[in-house]
């Protein structure tokens, strides 16, 4: 999805990427993304405008004054935007708490060396993501802990809790998120190969 913006982004159709990145966002689960497309929002209005800088009449000395000023307020719209990712208390963060508890497939799956969990929780929560073998033997404590209602991801390297790579095959990964009032418990299979 995004590369296709950026070939609009790269074929100068501004108006295209930006109406195109705005729905992006709007229903995009990660939060990450709906981050990462603002920023490219504000990138093809900047884009956007020194195109129509570079058609407008007018002296060369009033189109870098217009550009430079289109460049500040980029910079300070990029960085309110990036500042939310990294504070986690922007007005976009808190809309962006999900509404449901899930747990997603694994990626890649089958995987080698490492895959990546991402779940999601809405309520502030004792989470708990646990890995199993085929024979119900736990193998490994990704999560133990208090977590705030928001989106997660985790890796696992195929080890174990000792440290020591586990053989190929297949693992169940489980999480059991407690909040207040709700407890939310699901497993998923994934593939390890070598």
């Amino acid at each position: 999805k995004r590369l296709s913006l950026r070939c609009l982004t790269a074929g100068g159709d501004y108006t295209a990427s930006i109406e195109n990145h705005d729905a992006w966002r709007e229903e995009t689960m990660y939060f990450t993304d709906s981050v990462y497309s603002s920023v490219d929002i504000e990138t093809n209005v900047l884009l956007q405008s020194g195109g129509r800088l570079a058609k407008s009449a007018g002296s060369r000395i009033h189109k870098s004054r217009t550009w430079n000023k289109s460049v500040s307020d980029y910079k300070v719209k990029t960085d309110e935007t990036l500042s939310g990712l990294f504070s986690g208390v922007s007005k976009r963060t808190r809309s962006m708490t999900p509404k449901e508890f899930a747990i997603f497939q694994n990626y890649p799956n089958p995987f080698n060396p490492t895959t990546a969990i991402r779940y999601q929780i809405p309520y502030d929560s004792k989470v708990t993501v646990k890995i199993y073998n085929i024979l119900g033997q736990e193998v490994m404590t990704l999560v133990n802990k208090q977590q705030s209602a928001g989106y997660y991801s985790l890796n696992w390297n195929g080890k174990n809790d000792k440290g020591s790579q586990v053989t190929s095959g297949i693992y169940i990964y489980r999480i059991v998120a407690k909040s207040a009032d709700k407890t939310f418990v699901k497993s998923k299979k994934m593939m390890l190969i070598k």
